[in-house]
C-alpha cells in the first residue's frame, strides 16, 4: 500500500514547491534562544534514514521514522542556576540537558557563542569561544569559526581542546514530518571537528579526535530545529568508532511567527541586511493591509535584474532573501510597490 501511495505523495509535494520557495525561511533574531525556552526531543530509529540532496526545491519524507523510546529534555535557564557558573562571567544563558550538563552561552548581538560546558565534577572553559549561531541565516548563508578550550580531569591531568566549525544553509524545500504534516523547510549543515590533547603534568600523552556532520531542518512553526541527523566519528587511542543519530523535536516551544504577525500600523521598506553584502542579503518590509506587492531589483542605470515578489500578500512583516551571486559588483536599487505605497532604497554588492 505504501509503495502505491509514494508516487502520489511525491507528486503532491512537487505541486507545493512553487509556493514554498516564494517564502523561503529566514532564521532571524526572534530565533535566538532565551531564558524560559524548553523542548523535548525523541531519538528515532536510524535505519534507512538519510539527509537527501542539497540545493533548492528538495523534498524530504520522514513520515516513516519510528521513535526508539528514548528522549532528552532541553531547558534554557538563568546561568546563576547552573553549576560552576562563576567560570563563565560573560554568560547570559545556560542550557540544561536533562540536568546532567549545562552549556553556557553569550547571546549578545547577532550571534550566539558557546563559552563552555559544566558538569557537577568538572567544567570545560573556552579560551576562544565557539560561534554556534548567526542571524539572519538562510539558504546560502555560511560562517566558519575556530575555538580553543581546556579542562582538568584531576590533579595533574588536563585536556586541551581545539577545533573548527562551519555552518551553512545548504538546502530548502518541503519536509514531511513523522506526524504526517508537510512544511516548508530550511536545512542547515554543520561540520565540526575537534581534537583533545591529554596532558599529565604538562606532558602530552595522547590525542583524541572528533568529527561530526549534522543536518538540521527548520520550519516556520518551530523556533528550534524540528529534526536533525548527525554522523559522528571518534578516534580514541587509535580506535575509530562511528555512529548515527536522528532527533525529532516533538514540541513547539515558541511560535516564531508571533513577532512578524504583530499588528503592523504602516508601510515600511527597511534597509537590507547585511549591506554591503556578498552574495546574498535580506530585504524586509511591512504592509498594514492586504495588498498586491511587487518587489524588484534594478541596476544603477535602471535595468530590472530581479523580481523578488509579485503577488497578493496579507498584512504583516516579510523578509526576502536576494541572491546576487550572478551579478557584478556595484550599487543596486530595490523598490517596493503596493496599492498605496512605493519606496526605493540602495544596496551595495561587494564581492
Amino acid at each position: 500500500m505504501k509503495t502505491y501511495l509514494l508516487p502520489l505523495k511525491l507528486f503532491l509535494l512537487t505541486l507545493m514547491l512553487a509556493s514554498a520557495v516564494e517564502a523561503q525561511i529566514i532564521l532571524n533574531l526572534d530565533r535566538k534562544p532565551v531564558i524560559g525556552d524548553s523542548f523535548t526531543t525523541k531519538y528515532m530509529d536510524t535505519t534507512g534514514v538519510n539527509e537527501g540532496s542539497s540545493g533548492s526545491n528538495i523534498a524530504w519524507d520522514f513520515s516513516s521514522l519510528i521513535a526508539t523510546g528514548e528522549q532528552w529534555n532541553v531547558q534554557y535557564v538563568d546561568p546563576s542556576e547552573a553549576p560552576n557558573n562563576t567560570l563563565y562571567p560573560n554568560a547570559d544563558l545556560a542550557v540544561s540537558y536533562d540536568g546532567l550538563a549545562h552549556t553556557f552561552y553569550d547571546t549578545d548581538g547577532n550571534s550566539v557563542y558557546s563559552l563552555g560546558v559544566a558538569y557537577e565534577e568538572f567544567a570545560m572553559v573556552y579560551s576562544n569561544s565557539e560561534k554556534v549561531a548567526e542571524f539572519p541565516f538562510t539558504l546560502s548563508s555560511t560562517f566558519v569559526d575556530s575555538f580553543n578550550a581546556s579542562y582538568e580531569l584531576g590533579e595533574g591531568l588536563e585536556t586541551r581542546n581545539s577545533g573548527r566549525i562551519k555552518m551553512a544553509g545548504d538546502a530548502f524545500g518541503t519536509i514531511v514530518l513523522p506526524d504526517g504534516s508537510t512544511r516548508a523547510a530550511l536545512r542547515v549543515k554543520i561540520d565540526r571537528e575537534s581534537s583533545d590533547t591529554l596532558l599529565v603534568t604538562g606532558i602530552p600523552i595522547g590525542i583524541n579526535t572528533f568529527r561530526s556532520t549534522t543536518y538540521q531542518w527548520y520550519i516556520n512553526e518551530n523556533k528550534y530545529p524540528v529534526l536533525g541527523i548527525s554522523y559522528v566519528e571518534m578516534q580514541t587511542n587509535g580506535i575509530i568508532s562511528k555512529y548515527k543519530q536522528v532527533d525529532y523535536n516533538t514540541e513547539t516551544p515558541t511560535d516564531v511567527n508571533e513577532e512578524p504577525k504583530q499588528i503592523v500600523n504602516e508601510f515600511e521598506l527597511s534597509q537590507n541586511f547585511p549591506n554591503p553584502f556578498n552574495p546574498s542579503t535580506i530585504i524586509s518590509y511591512s504592509i498594514p493591509q492586504s495588498s498586491f506587492v511587487t518587489l524588484k531589483v534594478y541596476d544603477i542605470i535602471g535595468n530590472e535584474v530581479a523580481t523578488l515578489v509579485n503577488q497578493n500578500q496579507q498584512a504583516g512583516k516579510y523578509d526576502i532573501r536576494f541572491d546576487a551571486r550572478n551579478l557584478s559588483n556595484g550599487v543596486y536599487m530595490y523598490s517596493i510597490k503596493t496599492d498605496n505605497f512605493t519606496s526605493t532604497k540602495k544596496m551595495i554588492l561587494m564581492k
